[in-house]
């Protein structure tokens, strides 16, 4: 074939080059454009996939701070164990799933057909229009808190069949536990699993949760195409951290004496309720507090009783009676109202006053004032409290903390309630004086007769010793207890104190069956009716209160007794009814104090 006229061969290959030229142009541009839209306008979205990929996240978990006594024995406690979760759309093989089912039923309180309910490869559930749709079943939890041991047992069973650690994870993780039962249940309180969660229900549990609980640790990082975490490849690293342990002011022998004693007191009195507290009443330490009825954290089954669960010692309060009278009368000792001896009138078990009756549980003439404390007269009380006037009762009371809460840590403590004065009407001056018409909570009389029992003052209550970091073994502690004076004059204080040691020895005292053997006890009875909103009066249910300190000159330990509406027993006055159960355990604690007698050392002298 002839070239085409006037066009040299040389020609047609320019064109041809310049036509493959174009054409690999056009390739080199489209993908240069296109390497751009990958590589820069779509970078953040195909990096997000390949981090999802190649880039993995793992959580640990620390454990909720324990709690302890004053001596290191432990109240509250974390128990290893397994969480178990699966992943039951894994499983493709429905003989597999069965198998699992039949390896897991063996293991768990749970039946095969359950577990296969659980392990169904699809759930129902809601879709975008309202319609019922099938999804996989992406997560089902299996068993919470499942021991060591048995969850090692299964995973190997598990594992040999083939399911791995995607489809049926056994995850480290630890059980709230009580390892001394009810003992200070209602003090401690308890935990309960709320979405997945360890939530503090009620106690100690839940005001000090800010401190005891644990934080949950991520670690992110990039693995290679097995999973294997690359040298270097560490994200973001943040490690799980324990709770801080607490350490109590309890102390676990006297607060097992202490629960004996309830545990006899209630067998036989039968009360609706019953209570104690004792503490140093130096410094404020609360060494026991128990109640009945209580319940065991570990047994949910013993939740059911509210009165069990509520906290009688911080959260109620209530008129106690004669509890109150050393106040006013150590009030009109202090300010030189009257003296020990000064002689009043108690009128022989009856006087009116602003048209109202008052009255003795027994007759009373005229007698010393002291023996107004010794023999608990209301009328005796009363007209002291006449001679102080209304403004001096009412800041007598405030002094000793009524109105104010003693600020343990507890989710609900009660602040007593005193009216102010201009709400009186014409005899509650007198009410007030001996414990009517005004109510405390048991934490607030045990502070107020700490303020009576040492000469430095009225110290604030303390329940927590310190606070301990597990990962460093740092010790917080709170701050140094401070007295508050409630008595300008030291000899005003002994005189009261004489007083109520004669409630327990004097012959005439209402306290005697307080008394403990070679031990000097001060004290005082406390009796009240309960008023009873039905009949809008005065029933006939009772509240019978002892409080005392020993050896009285020199006080190891004070103890408040509350029994509320007790139906056994012939006793029913306070210092028949809580009287006893404070000497036997007081005779206990001061043993296991090793305390020595004080009238011994007396008698030596």
């Amino acid at each position: 074939m002839l070239p085409t006229p006037g066009k040299s061969p040389e020609h047609g290959i320019r064109v041809r080059t310049a036509i493959i030229a174009g054409v690999i142009f056009l390739i080199s541009a489209g993908l240069a454009a296109r390497f751009f839209y990958i590589q820069v306008m779509r970078h953040k979205y195909y990096l997000k996939q390949a981090q999802k990929k190649f880039t993995h996240s793992a959580r640990s978990f620390g454990r909720r701070g324990e709690i302890y006594d004053c001596n290191g024995h432990l109240l509250v406690g974390n128990e290893p164990c397994k969480e178990i979760s699966a992943t039951p759309a894994n499983i493709t093989d429905e003989n597999v799933r069965r198998q699992c089912a039949q390896i897991m039923a063996r293991y768990l309180n749970q039946s095969e057909d359950e577990l296969l309910k659980k392990l169904a490869p699809t759930i129902s559930r809601p879709g975008a229009n309202g319609q019922i749709e099938q999804v996989p079943n992406t997560y089902q939890m299996i068993a919470r808190f499942f021991p060591y041991e048995e969850a090692a047992k299964m995973e190997a069973e598990l594992r040999k069949l083939g399911i791995n650690a995607n489809t049926v994870s056994f995850r480290d993780t630890n059980r709230r536990t009580y390892p001394k039962g009810r003992m200070l249940a209602s003090t401690l309180g308890f935990t309960n699993i709320i979405d997945d969660k360890d939530v503090p229900q009620g106690g100690l549990e839940k005001t000090l949760d800010s401190e005891i609980s644990q934080t949950t640790g991520t670690r992110t990082y990039i693995s290679d195409r097995t999973g294997i975490p690359l040298e270097n490849g560490i994200l973001f690293d943040q490690s799980a951290r324990d709770g801080k342990n607490i350490f109590l002011t309890i102390d676990e022998p006297i607060q097992a004496i202490l629960e004996e004693e309830l545990d006899r007191a209630v067998e036989e009195l039968a009360p609706e309720v019953i209570y104690a507290i004792i503490a140093d009443p130096k410094t404020g330490r609360i060494l026991a507090m128990a109640q009945r009825p209580t319940f065991d954290p570990n047994d949910r089954k013993t939740f059911a009783n509210a009165q069990a669960i509520k906290n009688h010692i911080a959260e109620d309060c209530y008129e106690p009676g004669s509890v109150v009278k050393p106040l006013t009368v150590g009030k009109a000792l202090d300010l030189g109202v009257v003296t020990p001896t000064q002689r009043i009138n108690c009128e022989q078990k009856r006087w009116v006053y602003g048209g109202k009756p008052i009255t003795d549980s027994h007759a009373v003439g005229e007698v010393p004032i002291s023996q107004v404390i010794v023999q608990s007269s209301n009328i005796g009380t009363a007209k002291i409290a006449v001679m102080l006037g209304k403004e001096c009762i009412y800041d007598t009371m405030r002094k000793f903390g009524c109105n104010e809460k003693t600020g343990l840590p507890f989710p609900i403590e009660s602040p007593g309630k005193l009216l102010p004065p201009k709400k009186w009407d014409g005899i509650q001056i007198t009410r007030i004086s001996y414990g009517y018409s005004v109510q405390w909570s048991a934490l607030q009389l045990l502070r107020a007769h700490c303020g009576i029992a040492n000469a430095e003052g009225m110290p604030h209550l303390q329940l927590i010793d310190h606070y301990e970091d597990p990962a460093t073994g740092e010790k917080t502690y709170p701050p140094p207890t401070v007295c508050r004076r409630v008595f300008q004059h030291e000899s005003a204080r002994r005189q009261l104190v004489e007083m109520m040691i004669g409630v327990v020895e004097d012959a005439h005292g209402t306290g005697k069956r307080a008394a403990i053997r070679n031990y000097t006890v001060a004290g005082k009875t406390g009796t009240s009716n309960k008023y009873d909103p039905a009949i809008k009066r005065y029933g006939r249910k009772k509240m019978c209160s002892f409080i005392g300190f020993v050896p009285a000159h020199d006080p190891r330990l004070i103890m408040l007794v509350t029994v509320d509406s007790h139906t056994k027993g012939a006793a029913t006055q306070g210092g028949g009814v809580a009287g006893p159960i404070f000497s036997r355990t007081a005779k206990r604690v001061l043993e296991y104090l090793n305390v020595p007698p004080d009238k011994l050392m007396l008698e030596k002298e």
